[in-house]
């Protein structure tokens, strides 16, 4: 029995690693984290243009953050952050927020592409640029993530203070506000890339009518790819916080790589979470073994 079941998971790990190769998958993750790095800065000009006339004084807020960065993180991102705040026009924040979205849906274009390599998707009758414009609407999304990622978890302890300020003035809501936010605080981005994800796999391949993955295997593939995520963010939040005590002729640099990895890290475990949708279709449900892939891709 034992013997059994080490060989159905040995199948299942071969399987898993010889669809990732023959994907090509690596191309994916890559191509989308450079367009994703393209679209930082428009839209980091989209939003300080809106969240200055949303939030009082955020823009001596964000000077006060940028202050606490490493001297030369400071020296690189200081000028474009007070061009920005110098330059505030609506067209300015219409061109961003295009420039930006345009940018990071060439890079999940190439994502979904790589997707219908992984599931055998035929894309032949499918409605005209039907890619093009999923890939916009996922763009919007997965900023999301990434921003609900970084407010909730990178920068955790911050918000937790100042929510935590701003509830010592109401005793109810005192009582309750270290386990609501500690709960909100770890739980929140979990849950919205769960749910995009299960989005994500399950429409944004173009899959023909009637064979579309299941809400069962999307599901599964979203938890695995959360969770991956969630590791990835924890290790660049230790890893950054490591570099921040370091001298800062090698920290500012380490942590500028550091976010460059876990932004392709990110971009890549959304590959490995279509991967492992795949396998476990093809292994779990077809009892397919590695010899049917190995004579595919010949």
């Amino acid at each position: 029995m034992k013997g059994l079941i080490m060989k159905k998971i040995k199948n299942f790990v071969m399987y898993f690693i010889k669809l990732l190769t023959v994907s090509e998958s690596d191309f994916a993750s890559s191509f989308l984290a450079y367009y994703l790095l393209l679209s930082f800065i428009p839209l980091l000009a989209f939003l300080s243009q809106v969240l200055i006339y949303v939030t009082p004084n955020f823009e001596s807020f964000i000077y006060n953050l940028m202050k606490s960065l490493p001297n030369d993180v400071n020296k690189i991102f200081m000028p474009i952050v007070k061009s920005i705040f110098n330059g505030q026009s609506s067209s300015l924040s219409l061109i961003a927020i295009g420039s930006s979205i345009w940018l990071g849906s060439r890079g999940f274009l190439g994502l979904v592409r790589s997707l219908n390599k992984i599931f055998d998707v035929n894309t032949k009758g499918k409605i005209p640029y039907y890619e093009v414009i999923f890939s916009i609407f996922y763009t919007i999304g997965f900023m999301i993530v990434i921003g609900s990622l970084l407010l909730f978890s990178v920068y955790n302890e911050k918000i937790l203070s100042l929510v935590k300020n701003f509830t010592n003035n109401i005793i109810i809501i005192d009582k309750i506000s270290a386990y609501l936010i500690d709960g909100i605080g770890n739980l929140m981005p979990m849950i919205i890339s769960t749910i995009l994800f299960v989005f994500f796999y399950r429409y944004a391949p173009s899959f023909e009518k009637g064979k579309r993955i299941s809400f069962k295997l999307s599901l599964i593939g979203s938890i695995i790819a959360t969770i991956g995520i969630a590791l990835i963010t924890f290790f660049y939040k230790f890893t950054n916080d490591t570099l921040q005590r370091s001298p800062s002729y090698y920290g500012s640099l380490g942590s500028i790589l550091v976010a460059l990895v876990w932004l392709l890290g990110i971009c890549q475990i959304i590959i490995y979470g279509a991967v492992f949708i795949k396998t476990y279709k093809d292994v779990i449900i077809d009892k397919k073994n590695i010899k049917y892939l190995e004579d595919k891709s010949k």
